[in-house]
């Protein structure tokens, strides 16, 4: 289950226009009781909520979480929860996969380089507490998708994790 953003779906309460945990993880159980023998994962894609609030969402919905840490960030840079907030929240098991892009004040790159997100922080955490989901590039799309794949995968492969 992939959703754009929480603001657009059956997740708000309609009197007051607020997203409500409950209401999100009542959805969350019963897209989950549609194919009760698969396994059930959560994106939110440009989310404008903290990711220890999707985090919630997914773990009491039953469903596991693919985390983006680009979409903490605002445009200016600041977060709209500290990052840390989440890693110490979450559970290895609670995550079935960490998007890699990065994200400036000019937008999401097509390149992974230096930007807001600490990619050597998440690489460390994530083989500190040995996760073993899966990892996905994002980048921005280009006429050179190979290119800027393989540039992203030498500045990764530079980190010192």
């Amino acid at each position: 289950l992939r959703l754009v953003d929480l603001e657009s779906t059956p997740f708000r309460e309609s009197l007051t226009g607020e997203i409500q945990p409950q209401i999100a993880i009542a959805n969350l159980k019963r897209y989950r009781s549609l194919l009760p023998n698969a396994p059930m994962v959560f994106a939110v894609e440009n989310g404008r909520q903290p990711a220890t609030f999707t985090l919630e969402v997914a773990v009491q919905g039953g469903a596991l979480l693919t985390y983006d840490e680009a979409n903490t960030y605002r445009p200016d840079g600041t977060t709209l929860n500290a990052p840390e907030a989440f890693w110490n929240r979450v559970k290895m098991e609670n995550l079935t996969s960490v998007h890699f892009k990065q994200k400036t004040a000019a937008g999401v790159l097509s390149q992974v380089d230096d930007g807001f997100v600490d990619f050597a922080a998440i690489a460390h955490r994530l083989k500190g507490r040995g996760y073993r989901g899966d990892l996905l590039l994002e980048n921005t799309a280009t006429d050179q998708p190979l290119e800027d794949a393989i540039k992203s995968r030498e500045y990764l492969l530079r980190l010192d994790t």
